[in-house]
């Protein structure tokens, strides 16, 4: 019984910082309902039982950031790391973080990070493999506090939709051990 309580108070705290923080970080442009679903919806998937195992695996074999940022280059540049790539959108993560979006029309890709910002799994390929510095992983982290960090609505060239990515931390037990960002499709969204 205790430790059931202990969950909930967890989760509780957990949902009522993302939305303390989420307030101050989130861009005007992003539609109030899609705030909602994050805030109800998206920061629950950041503490799927599953996906948070991952994570913890993950988190206990850290990589030198100098690693990091090598594997990033070839990632960008597409230099002989496609064997990766393929393995990395075959991995039970990415599958996992698939299945969880599949219903969503509205949720076109997302991908899961560690604790250093590095992807574990992805539903599409990304244009870069360490996000550590971007604002879509350090929003979301929040330096191990978490919150929900809203990017800014645009017009995305590559898919030709209108999206917001949304990030939303990964937790255990009321603080932050990774992100999750979601691409979503406004017009899917609105559509809905």
């Amino acid at each position: 019984m205790k430790a059931g309580w202990r969950k909930a108070a967890a989760a509780g705290l957990v949902l009522a910082l993302c939305a303390a923080a989420s307030a101050a970080g989130q861009d005007k442009t992003v539609p109030k309902s899609l705030v909602r679903f994050a805030e109800d919806t998206l920061v629950k998937l950041g503490q799927d039982a599953q996906l948070v195992a991952f994570v913890e695996k993950d988190n206990a074999r850290p990589v030198a950031i100098d690693r990091l940022k090598a594997l990033d280059k070839q990632w960008q540049a597409k230099d002989n790391i496609e064997d990766f790539v393929k393995a990395l959108l075959a991995s039970p993560v990415s599958a996992r973080l698939a299945s969880l979006i599949a219903a969503d029309k509205f949720l076109p890709e997302a991908f899961i990070m560690n604790a250093q910002g590095t992807i574990i799994g992805e539903t599409n390929r990304t244009s870069t493999y360490w996000k550590g510095e971007q604002a879509k992983f350090t929003g979301a982290f929040n330096g191990g506090k978490g919150a929900v960090w809203y990017g800014t609505l645009a017009f995305d060239e590559s898919t030709k939709i209108n999206a917001v990515q949304i990030s939303v931390p990964v937790s255990r037990g009321g603080a932050a051990i990774g992100a999750i960002c979601f691409t979503v499709n406004v017009d899917e969204w609105e559509k809905r």
